[in-house]
């Protein structure tokens, strides 16, 4: 079996703790497919700063295939974390090159070689997720936690579930056929 990621990655940064970590749903899902013995590949975008530098590092220390991995002008995403009563608390986020990710058709041909193809609601991918699908790939997605999220940033309950619900509409779309045939999990 192989596994590909496709979408976000990012450096999580304790500043209290004066400590950070290469991470992102996609690199920890196939970082720990790889550590199964589930050979895993990345498709995403890193900066060319040293913080982009590190995730490439450690992505090839996890012999996570890169070869999809591509590095833009900029910086890399971060997201400054704290830590309260042993929750993790996510505070800002710096998009960096994420923000202007692109997938193009060499990396959903990539992608659809693949035994099933992974991203979350963070990683930018949902628009490649009906080639995936139509080449009969199946996709693992995270949904992720967008209306807190938007809410902490100074979006309305409104505005967040707006957008919540346009992006889950536009992956149910690709899951339906799946749906249909099995109606018991309605």
């Amino acid at each position: 079996m192989r596994v590909a990621g496709i979408g976000d990655n990012c450096i999580d940064i304790y500043e209290k703790l004066g400590k950070k970590y290469p991470t992102g749903n996609v690199v920890d899902t196939i970082i720990n497919l790889q550590k199964l013995g589930i050979a895993a590949s990345i498709i995403s975008t890193i900066g060319n700063d040293s913080h982009g530098k590190w995730m490439q590092r450690t992505l090839q220390s996890e012999r996570v295939d890169i070869s999809h991995l591509k590095v833009k002008e900029g910086k890399t995403a971060i997201t400054y974390m704290d830590i309260e009563e042993n929750e993790r608390i996510h505070g800002n986020y710096v998009e960096g090159v994420v923000e202007h990710i692109l997938f193009d058709k060499e990396d959903i041909a990539f992608a659809v070689s693949h035994d099933l193809v992974h991203t979350a609601l963070w990683g930018r991918a949902e628009g490649t997720l009906p080639a995936i699908a139509a080449a009969g790939v199946p996709i693992s997605f995270d949904y992720g936690d967008r209306l807190v999220y938007g809410i902490l940033h100074g979006f309305s309950i409104e505005e967040c579930l707006k957008k919540g619900a346009a992006i889950a509409a536009s992956v149910v779309a690709v899951f339906e056929p799946w749906v249909k045939e099995n109606k018991r999990c309605l």
